[in-house]
């Protein structure tokens, strides 16, 4: 998962709504779903723009509650700086990277060009 779907799920917390990943593609029981620790950076700075430092971290809090945090190693941030994808992120090549280390089955992104990275190196994206 990457921020741009956590904040996403964060947003339908805060209205009170039930978010549902995308995960037509999966057995609805047998998945888990991780993220690069560096979300929780990007997830909290986003929803600080519409909300209070403390409705902020608690929505974040929620957003990220079942998600396994995924520490940026030596490995994932080597494997990010050579990702051949001419444009990207620094921050999405951390997330692309961290998916492909763990064999990730599908990565879940709201973000065009996420999707496209995806695309170019092989990854189901939903």
């Amino acid at each position: 998962m990457d921020s741009s779907e956590l904040v996403h799920r964060a947003q339908a917390i805060q209205a009170a709504e039930l978010w549902r990943p995308p995960l037509e593609k999966l057995d609805a029981n047998a998945y888990s779903l991780a993220s690069s620790a560096i979300s929780h950076v990007e997830i909290s700075r986003t929803l600080l723009r519409s909300a209070s430092p403390d409705a902020a971290k608690q929505l974040a809090q929620q957003a990220l509650m079942d998600v396994d945090s995924l520490a940026p190693s030596a490995s994932i941030l080597e494997l990010a700086a050579m990702l051949p994808v001419q444009f990207l992120k620094s921050l999405d090549a951390i997330h692309l990277a961290s998916a492909l280390l763990v064999q990730a089955d599908m990565v879940l992104t709201n973000d065009r060009q996420m999707q496209r990275a995806c695309d170019e190196l092989g990854l189901a994206v939903a």
